[in-house]
Protein backbone atom coordinates (compact mmCIF):
# COMPACT_ATOMS: atom_id res chain seq x y z
CA UNK A 1 0.00 0.00 0.00
CA UNK A 2 3.02 2.40 0.61
CA UNK A 3 4.49 1.65 -2.79
CA UNK A 4 0.79 2.56 -4.28
CA UNK A 5 0.76 5.60 -2.35
CA UNK A 6 3.97 7.34 -2.99
CA UNK A 7 4.06 6.12 -7.00
CA UNK A 8 1.07 8.66 -6.65
CA UNK A 9 2.15 10.76 -5.58
CA UNK A 10 5.24 10.36 -8.45
CA UNK A 11 2.56 10.24 -11.16
CA UNK A 12 0.48 13.76 -9.66
CA UNK A 13 3.68 15.34 -9.05
CA UNK A 14 6.88 16.45 -10.65
CA UNK A 15 9.67 13.67 -9.66
CA UNK A 16 13.29 14.51 -9.33
CA UNK A 17 16.32 12.89 -7.57
CA UNK A 18 17.44 14.82 -4.18
CA UNK A 19 21.26 14.13 -3.05
CA UNK A 20 20.75 10.38 -4.11
CA UNK A 21 17.03 10.08 -2.70
CA UNK A 22 13.18 9.95 -4.72
CA UNK A 23 11.55 13.43 -4.50
CA UNK A 24 8.61 14.57 -6.37
CA UNK A 25 7.50 17.85 -6.25
CA UNK A 26 3.55 18.19 -5.87
CA UNK A 27 3.61 21.92 -5.69
CA UNK A 28 2.86 24.62 -8.25
CA UNK A 29 5.72 26.93 -7.54
CA UNK A 30 8.84 26.47 -8.93
CA UNK A 31 11.39 24.60 -6.81
CA UNK A 32 14.65 25.52 -7.95
CA UNK A 33 15.13 28.10 -4.60
CA UNK A 34 14.66 25.18 -2.06
CA UNK A 35 16.32 22.52 -4.20
CA UNK A 36 19.47 25.06 -3.96
CA UNK A 37 18.89 25.42 -0.51
CA UNK A 38 18.34 21.81 0.05
CA UNK A 39 21.74 21.06 -1.39
CA UNK A 40 23.42 24.30 0.44
CA UNK A 41 21.99 22.26 3.79
CA UNK A 42 24.12 18.62 2.36
CA UNK A 43 27.22 20.58 2.07
CA UNK A 44 27.28 22.31 5.14
CA UNK A 45 26.24 18.09 6.79
CA UNK A 46 28.88 17.12 4.75
CA UNK A 47 31.47 19.60 6.29
CA UNK A 48 30.31 19.85 9.73
CA UNK A 49 29.08 16.30 10.67
CA UNK A 50 29.14 13.82 7.34
CA UNK A 51 28.07 10.75 10.14
CA UNK A 52 24.81 12.91 10.18
CA UNK A 53 24.74 13.58 6.65
CA UNK A 54 25.21 9.79 6.29
CA UNK A 55 22.10 9.05 8.77
CA UNK A 56 20.39 10.91 6.78
CA UNK A 57 20.96 9.75 3.38
CA UNK A 58 19.84 6.73 5.03
CA UNK A 59 16.88 7.09 6.91
CA UNK A 60 15.36 9.89 3.87
CA UNK A 61 15.07 8.38 0.87
CA UNK A 62 12.01 10.10 -0.06
CA UNK A 63 11.37 13.82 -0.09
CA UNK A 64 7.87 15.63 -0.44
CA UNK A 65 7.85 18.75 -1.71
CA UNK A 66 4.95 21.25 -1.25
CA UNK A 67 4.18 24.86 -1.82
CA UNK A 68 3.43 25.70 1.73
CA UNK A 69 3.79 22.61 4.62
CA UNK A 70 6.02 22.73 8.23
CA UNK A 71 8.24 19.82 7.99
CA UNK A 72 7.80 16.64 9.07
CA UNK A 73 8.28 12.53 8.88
CA UNK A 74 5.06 10.91 7.19
CA UNK A 75 5.70 7.09 8.32
CA UNK A 76 2.90 5.69 6.11
CA UNK A 77 4.73 7.27 2.98
CA UNK A 78 8.09 6.99 4.74
CA UNK A 79 9.02 10.56 3.36
CA UNK A 80 9.73 13.71 4.69
CA UNK A 81 7.13 16.44 3.56
CA UNK A 82 8.46 20.09 3.69
CA UNK A 83 7.21 23.38 2.47
CA UNK A 84 9.27 25.19 -0.59
CA UNK A 85 8.47 28.68 0.64
CA UNK A 86 9.90 28.02 4.00
CA UNK A 87 13.17 26.26 2.95
CA UNK A 88 13.80 28.39 0.28
CA UNK A 89 13.34 31.20 3.32
CA UNK A 90 15.70 29.25 5.56
CA UNK A 91 19.56 28.84 5.87
CA UNK A 92 21.74 25.90 5.42
CA UNK A 93 21.78 25.49 8.92
CA UNK A 94 18.29 25.70 9.87
CA UNK A 95 17.36 23.37 7.17
CA UNK A 96 20.51 20.83 7.89
CA UNK A 97 18.71 20.99 12.09
CA UNK A 98 15.14 20.14 10.60
CA UNK A 99 16.86 16.98 7.99
CA UNK A 100 18.74 15.75 11.43
CA UNK A 101 14.83 15.98 13.07
CA UNK A 102 13.32 14.48 11.03
CA UNK A 103 15.71 11.75 10.14
CA UNK A 104 15.23 10.28 14.17
CA UNK A 105 11.94 10.53 13.74
CA UNK A 106 12.63 8.10 10.53
CA UNK A 107 14.72 5.95 12.24
CA UNK A 108 12.23 5.78 15.40
CA UNK A 109 9.76 4.79 13.03
CA UNK A 110 11.77 2.19 11.25
CA UNK A 111 12.95 0.83 14.86
CA UNK A 112 8.96 0.75 15.72
CA UNK A 113 9.24 3.73 18.51
CA UNK A 114 6.33 5.40 17.91
CA UNK A 115 4.29 8.48 19.24
CA UNK A 116 1.28 6.79 19.96
CA UNK A 117 3.22 4.31 22.51
CA UNK A 118 6.37 5.81 23.71
CA UNK A 119 4.79 9.57 23.78
CA UNK A 120 5.00 12.20 22.19
CA UNK A 121 7.35 14.29 24.66
CA UNK A 122 9.81 11.69 24.63
CA UNK A 123 10.15 11.34 20.96
CA UNK A 124 10.58 15.10 20.49
CA UNK A 125 12.99 15.42 23.18
CA UNK A 126 15.28 12.52 21.39
CA UNK A 127 14.99 14.84 17.99
CA UNK A 128 15.93 17.55 19.85
CA UNK A 129 18.86 16.07 21.26
CA UNK A 130 20.04 15.03 17.85
CA UNK A 131 20.05 18.79 16.66
CA UNK A 132 21.79 19.85 19.85
CA UNK A 133 24.42 17.32 18.59
CA UNK A 134 24.42 18.71 14.74
CA UNK A 135 24.01 22.58 16.75
CA UNK A 136 27.16 21.73 18.65
CA UNK A 137 29.70 20.75 15.14
CA UNK A 138 28.39 24.49 13.44
CA UNK A 139 30.51 27.22 13.49
CA UNK A 140 28.58 29.54 15.93
CA UNK A 141 28.12 26.68 17.85
CA UNK A 142 26.89 29.00 20.98
CA UNK A 143 23.92 30.77 19.45
CA UNK A 144 23.03 27.48 17.43
CA UNK A 145 22.62 25.83 20.69
CA UNK A 146 20.36 28.54 22.01
CA UNK A 147 18.50 28.16 18.99
CA UNK A 148 17.77 24.78 19.42
CA UNK A 149 17.31 25.28 23.30
CA UNK A 150 14.17 27.76 22.33
CA UNK A 151 12.94 25.68 20.28
CA UNK A 152 12.77 22.90 23.31
CA UNK A 153 11.29 25.49 25.47
CA UNK A 154 8.35 26.26 23.50
CA UNK A 155 7.49 22.68 23.18
CA UNK A 156 6.56 23.56 19.66
CA UNK A 157 5.10 19.74 19.08
CA UNK A 158 2.19 20.72 21.46
CA UNK A 159 -0.83 20.82 20.12
CA UNK A 160 -1.41 24.44 20.45
CA UNK A 161 1.41 25.17 18.12
CA UNK A 162 0.47 22.44 15.37
CA UNK A 163 -2.92 23.99 15.18
CA UNK A 164 -1.26 27.38 14.76
CA UNK A 165 1.15 26.45 12.30
CA UNK A 166 -1.77 24.35 10.27
CA UNK A 167 -3.60 27.65 10.42
CA UNK A 168 -0.93 29.83 9.10
CA UNK A 169 -0.46 27.22 5.98
CA UNK A 170 -3.57 26.73 5.51
CA UNK A 171 -4.30 31.24 5.25
CA UNK A 172 -1.48 30.77 3.30
CA UNK A 173 -3.39 28.82 0.60
CA UNK A 174 -6.45 31.09 0.52
CA UNK A 175 -9.07 29.32 2.37
CA UNK A 176 -11.63 31.13 4.03
CA UNK A 177 -11.26 31.44 7.73
CA UNK A 178 -13.64 29.18 9.00
CA UNK A 179 -12.53 26.78 6.96
CA UNK A 180 -9.00 26.41 8.21
CA UNK A 181 -9.88 26.60 11.51
CA UNK A 182 -12.25 23.69 11.18
CA UNK A 183 -9.54 21.56 9.51
CA UNK A 184 -7.00 22.73 11.93
CA UNK A 185 -8.95 21.44 14.70
CA UNK A 186 -9.96 18.32 13.14
CA UNK A 187 -6.33 17.76 12.47
CA UNK A 188 -5.17 17.96 15.69
CA UNK A 189 -8.17 16.48 17.28
CA UNK A 190 -6.04 13.17 18.30
CA UNK A 191 -2.40 15.02 18.96
CA UNK A 192 -1.53 14.79 22.84
CA UNK A 193 -0.77 17.58 24.18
Amino acid sequence: MNAFRWALHRRLGEPFSLAGADAVDTGETPREEAIQALAGAFTLLDHVSPFMLRRVKRELRRYLLRDTAFPRYIPHLRCVLLGKDSIAQSNNAEIALILVHEATHARLERLGVRATRFGLERIEMVCMRRELALASHFPDSAAWTNYVESKINSRFWARKHIRERLERELLKSNFPPWVVKSLASFATRNHPD
